[in-house]
């Protein structure tokens, strides 16, 4: 992607089922409204406009969930400028988004960092053994030239985080990236190659600031090369019943597309030939796929689609999308609800407020 911007929300994450008690949350029910900037402290269908500072500044952004809350993370584009830093908001329902400060600063002595660079896509994921949060994120200078993924760690959800550095994971170029954390905690780096038109799967080291190599193509888990040749960009994963599922977009620029899905049993397996997983022609209901957010509740599991409804010219007025999917016999499929309500305790989903 050339220089992706969001108003809210993130990547795939497994969010653990939220128990209700004395303390607990009073009202867990967030109400998500698609196309229109959230506040910080308000419910999601407040309307704002994106130069207010009330607006959540979290574009590239992902959750994390820990510590009984949600963590939301994304950097501030106001001004289309340069990278401002990654903010970091909290929530213990997935609304009334909580400012914690800047989890990622910029800083004119890392070039990584400097303010006319890119950061875009920071990931956020839990280190059990290390007991750090790392931060992976795309680098690149303004001309998207130098394709590297960068990493940063911090004792603490929000941060500070203290930047390692960056490089090409095993010395291929990495573009949009994603992280995907399997059952029993090892992780993955998710990396469009788009010098042969792949999307690489690379496992993690066994600390998650690095990659490490594995017996598939270049060193990596695996390589999906479609036979149209086209990359895909915007990954997220999502493993569901069993089985991985990971989505993403053609690369149309900041015009929408159809996007597509595929699955396989295992990550270093057979994976299916692409599919749609909203009506052909309906551009994914005007969005790019940014993320899939799992909701494990005490009643049912419910995934959330997270997408970008870009506005071309000015990227920061871009809204999210944000609706709820269904796996039914295997096969994802998007359910456009413009209005809607989940319950974090239960993970029960209803339409309207």
């Amino acid at each position: 992607m050339l220089s992706p911007i969001r108003s809210l929300v993130a990547l795939a994450v497994s969010a653990a089922a939220l128990v209700a008690g004395p303390q607990a949350v009073a009202d867990p029910v967030a109400t998500i409204v698609s196309g229109v900037h959230w506040k910080t402290a308000s419910q999601p269908r407040t309307l704002a406009s994106a130069s207010d500072g009330l607006v959540v500044q979290a574009h590239t952004s992902s959750v994390l969930r820990a510590n009984g809350r949600y963590y939301l993370f994304g950097t501030d584009e106001r001004g289309n400028g340069g990278f401002r830093g990654v903010l970091c908001y909290s929530s213990k329902t997935l609304s009334d988004w909580q400012e914690e400060g800047v989890a990622l600063a910029a800083s004119p002595a890392i070039p990584d960092l400097k303010a006319g660079g890119k950061v875009q896509r920071a990931r956020v994921l839990y280190d059990a053994h290390t007991h750090e949060y790392v931060m992976w994120m795309h680098i690149d200078d303004s001309n998207y030239t130098e394709a590297r993924a960068g990493v940063a760690v911090s004792s603490t959800p929000c941060g500070p985080y203290r930047y390692l550095g960056s490089s090409r994971p095993l010395g291929h170029p990495s573009r949009d990236i994603g992280v995907f954390q399997d059952d029993d905690g090892t992780a993955y780096l998710l990396s469009e190659d788009r010098s042969v038109h792949s999307l690489r799967i690379d496992r993690m080291s066994a600390d998650d600031r690095s990659v490490a190599p594995s017996s598939g193509q270049g060193g990596s888990v695996a390589t999906l090369q479609n036979s149209d040749h086209r990359s895909i960009e915007a990954p997220a994963m999502v493993k569901v019943g069993g089985h991985y599922y990971l989505f993403g977009s053609r690369l149309t620029g900041y015009r929408m597309n159809d996007n597509i899905v595929e699955s396989a049993a295992a990550l270093d397996g057979f994976w299916s030939a692409p599919s749609l997983f909203a009506p052909l022609g309906s551009n994914t209901y005007r969005s790019q796929t940014d993320g899939i957010l799992t909701v494990q509740g005490t009643e049912q599991t419910t995934y959330v689609y997270l997408g970008d409804r870009w506005t071309r010219g000015d990227l920061n007025d871009s809204t999210e999308v944000w609706y709820p999917m269904s796996f039914d016999n295997g096969l994802p499929r998007l359910l456009k609800r413009h209005v809607w309500s989940i319950d974090t305790r239960t993970g029960v989903w209803r339409d309207g407020r």
